[in-house]
């Protein structure tokens, strides 16, 4: 089975600048201007800085099967943190 079987979306956040292409070619995540990219282990990935309200968007209403209402969803993400909270 590949990795892709059964997905609705996959984003990467492989970027270098603006929206979030979906490895599927789906639905494209809309950046907010507030998501900034940068080099990681493999490639790039998304800087979100807690700062900073950063996040990416569903702005058009035709994304293909992304509704969250009654459905199964998983998310899945690897992050890396400056410093660790003290609780």
């Amino acid at each position: 089975m590949a990795l892709t079987t059964n997905l609705v979306s996959y984003w990467t956040l492989n970027e270098t600048s603006g929206n979030a292409a979906d490895s599927l070619g789906v639905n494209t995540l809309t950046n907010t201007s507030t998501v900034a990219y940068s080099s990681g282990k493999i490639n790039n990935g998304a800087l979100m800085v807690g700062a900073t309200p950063s996040y990416f968007a569903i702005t058009n209403g035709s994304q293909t099967g992304l509704g969250l209402t009654g459905g199964e969803m998983s998310v899945a993400f690897w992050i890396k943190m400056t410093s660790l909270p003290a609780s």
